[in-house]
C-alpha cells in the first residue's frame, strides 16, 4: 500500500485519502470511498465515510472529490440507489478500512503525523514487492544511505528471520524420514552449515562426486556436501542421515554402543574421504581454489531426544568423542545452536 495522508478538517474530524475501489479503462470514471476519522469513537465509530462515483476529462487530473446534492433523504417511497461492487472492489474497501482503523487509533491517541506508513500487517507484502522489483545493487545503494547502525540492525533482523524460519521447519518436520528432503533443506539454507562450524566454510557442491567409478562406469560415490574453507581452501565432507536414524544400539554390559546406522554413516563418510584423496587430481581439475589436507568429515544424524537416560548420554559422548576424524552432530543439536543465536 501507498502511504496515507490525513488532514484535520474540523475539531475531532480528519479527512483521509480516498480508497480507490474501481476505475474505468479510459481513466475518466472511478468509484471511491471517502473515509473520515472521528475522535468520538465510542459514539459513532472511529472511521466513517461515503461512497462517491466521480468523473473527469481524460486530460485532467483527479481533483478533490466534490459531492453533488443527491442526499438519500430526498428519496421518494419506492425509490433507491444501486451501488455495484465487484469482488476486487470489496477487497480493496476492506483492506483500506483495516489500515485506516489502525491509523485512527494513532490519531485518537494524539499522534500529529499527517502521513502514515502502512501497518505492520502490510510490511511483508511491501518488502516482497520491493525485493522483486529492485535490483540487488539498487537495494545495497539505498540501504547504505541509512547509516551503519541501521544497516547492522537490518542484517541482524534478516538473520533472525532466517533462524526462526529454520527452527519452525525443524519443529514441524523432525519426524521426516526422507534423506532427500533434508538434503534439499540444507542446500536451500547453506548459511546453517556456515554457522555450525568454527571454520569460515561455504558449500562447494551438494551431491559432490568423490570417485569410486570402476571400469564399467559403476560404483561412483557422492557425498551429500563438499565444503571449502574460504581462507585455506581446504575441503570438508558432510554426510546427512535423518532425525529418525538411531544413535544407539541394544544395551551391552550396562552401556549402549553406537547403532549400526551411525557406525555405517561414519565409515561411509571416511570412505568418501579416502576416495577423494585417491582421486584428488581429478577433483582439483573440477574445482578452482581447492585443496585436501587432512580432510575433516562430519555426520549429521539422529535426535538427542533418544538419549533419555544418563547412561545413554554418557555412552553416546564416549563414542563420538573417540571419533577424532569425524564429528557427529545430532539434528536437535544443530537446531539448538540456532536457538542460541536467535
Amino acid at each position: 500500500m501507498e502511504s496515507v495522508h490525513v488532514q484535520s478538517v474540523s475539531r475531532g474530524v480528519s479527512e483521509v485519502d480516498p480508497i480507490l475501489l474501481s476505475v474505468s479503462g479510459d481513466n475518466t470514471r472511478r468509484l471511491v470511498f471517502l473515509p473520515l476519522i472521528h475522535d468520538n469513537a465510542d459514539k459513532n465509530g472511529a472511521v466513517r465515510g461515503t461512497f462517491v462515483y466521480q468523473r473527469k476529462r481524460k486530460a485532467d487530473e483527479w481533483e478533490k472529490v466534490t459531492i453533488a446534492d443527491q442526499s438519500l433523504s430526498k428519496l421518494k417511497a419506492g425509490e433507491g440507489y444501486q451501488l455495484d461492487l465487484s469482488t476486487d472492489a470489496v477487497s480493496k474497501l476492506v483492506e483500506g478500512l483495516m489500515q485506516i482503523k489502525e491509523i485512527a487509533k494513532q490519531v485518537n491517541e494524539g499522534a500529529t503525523n499527517t502521513t502514515y506508513v502502512p501497518t505492520k500487517t502490510e510490511i511483508a507484502p511491501i518488502l516482497k514487492r520491493l525485493v522483486e522489483t529492485t535490483t540487488n545493487e539498487e537495494l545495497i545503494t539505498e540501504l547504505g544511505r541509512l547509516g551503519a547502525d541501521i544497516g547492522l540492525r537490518l542484517n541482524d533482523l534478516v538473520l533472525q528471520a532466517r533462524i526462526r524460519e529454520a527452527i519452525k521447519y525443524w519443529e514441524t518436520h523432525k519426524t521426516d524420514a526422507s534423506e532427500e528432503a533434508w538434503q534439499k533443506f540444507f542446500s536451500s539454507r547453506p548459511w546453517i552449515l556456515t554457522l555450525l562450524f568454527a571454520e569460515p566454510i561455504v558449500i562447494l557442491k551438494s551431491k559432490m562426486y568423490v570417485g569410486g567409478t570402476n571400469a564399467t562406469a559403476k560404483g561412483g560415490k557422492t557425498v551429500d556436501y563438499g565444503l571449502v574453507n574460504r581462507q585455506t581452501m581446504n575441503t570438508a565432507l558432510v554426510e546427512l542421515k535423518t532425525p529418525l536414524t538411531a544413535l544407539l544400539g541394544p544395551e551391552y554390559r550396562s552401556l549402549y554402543p553406537p547403532s549400526h546406522e551411525l557406525s555405517g554413516a561414519i565409515v561411509q563418510v571416511q570412505n568418501y574421504k579416502y576416495e577423494l584423496l585417491k582421486n584428488l587430481r581429478a577433483a582439483t581439475e573440477d574445482f578452482e581454489d581447492f585443496d585436501a589436507v587432512n580432510i575433516p568429515t562430519y555426520v549429521i544424524v539422529g535426535n538427542s531426544d533418544e538419549l533419555n537416560m544418563p547412561v545413554k548420554r554418557r555412552s553416546f559422548e564416549l563414542n563420538r568423542k573417540d571419533r577424532r576424524h569425524t564429528v557427529v552432530l545430532t539434528y536437535s543439536e544443530v537446531f539448538e545452536k540456532l536457538k542460541l543465536l536467535s
